[in-house]
């Protein structure tokens, strides 16, 4: 027993000898090097910025309403004009409400007469990776006709929806935050919400913002003048402006 342990650790001692005798590899030192890749996008120069019919899969391009021209990323690019008609109940005193007329235009490559829904075009094109913003509007000059002015009256804008203004463009990138109900606008000027798209990463883009589709855009943008209200012969005109607007990043 005691020889065997003796043979055992001479044969320990000679295993070590030989792994002590073997060279250690030496390791390679690191050297990184950086090179660098770029790629350069621009706006499509092609693009005349007309106005085509929305929620199509056509690319039919409009005489109106009349396209934003402005070289900025972040804009409204067209809003259609209201038409409520004609009336003749000047004097009886009663609350009234008046359909909006579908939006009435001209295919500007063969002038054909062409009617649809009311919408708002505007896009949001900023590189940036925080795309949220609101789209919204204001009265910002009352009914007013020869000084004399609608009080109180209203506009309701109904059945809300956004879609893409490009058939190729990408689905997934269209903002949340539509409004589901009614928005009115007042005679005070008060600004009101259409879009609050919440989302970063949608939004980014160009898009219709709709009031009803083709059969029910007679039903979806009304005037409300209430009761007791002078009105007298003639057309009273209002202006409506529409505002795209980032959202300020939360204060940490």
């Amino acid at each position: 027993m005691k020889h065997t342990h003796k043979l055992s650790g001479a044969a320990l001692l000679a295993v070590l000898g030989v792994a002590l005798a073997v060279p250690t590899a030496t390791k390679a030192e690191a050297n990184p090097w950086a090179s660098k890749g770029s790629v350069e996008f621009d706006k499509d120069t092609s693009d005349s910025g007309d106005i085509t019919v929305p929620d199509t899969d056509t690319d039919i391009t409009i005489t109106e309403p009349t396209p934003n021209t402005e070289d900025k990323d972040m804009k409204i690019n067209a809003a259609t004009d209201l038409d409520f008609d004609k009336h003749t109940d000047l004097y009886d005193g009663k609350a009234k409400e008046y359909n909006a007329k579908k939006f009435s235009t001209t295919n500007k490559e063969n002038g054909e007469a062409i009617e649809m829904q009311h919408f708002v075009r505007f896009q949001d094109y900023r590189a940036t990776t925080d795309h949220k913003y609101t789209v919204s509007a204001a009265m910002t000059s009352p009914f007013t006709n020869n000084g004399m002015v609608l009080e109180q009256a209203s506009i309701i804008y109904n059945n809300l929806r956004t879609l893409t203004s490009k058939k190729d463009a990408n689905q997934d990138l269209i903002p949340v935050g539509t409004a589901t109900g009614a928005v009115t606008l007042t005679s005070d000027g008060a600004s009101q919400t259409f879009v609050s798209n919440t989302d970063p990463k949608k939004g980014f883009g160009q898009f219709d913002l709709l009031f009803g589709t083709n059969e029910t855009a007679e039903d979806s943008v009304k005037l409300s003048i209430p009761a007791g209200v002078t009105i007298a012969k003639g057309i009273y005109t209002a202006d409506i402006t529409w505002t795209i607007a980032d959202v300020p990043a939360a204060a940490e």
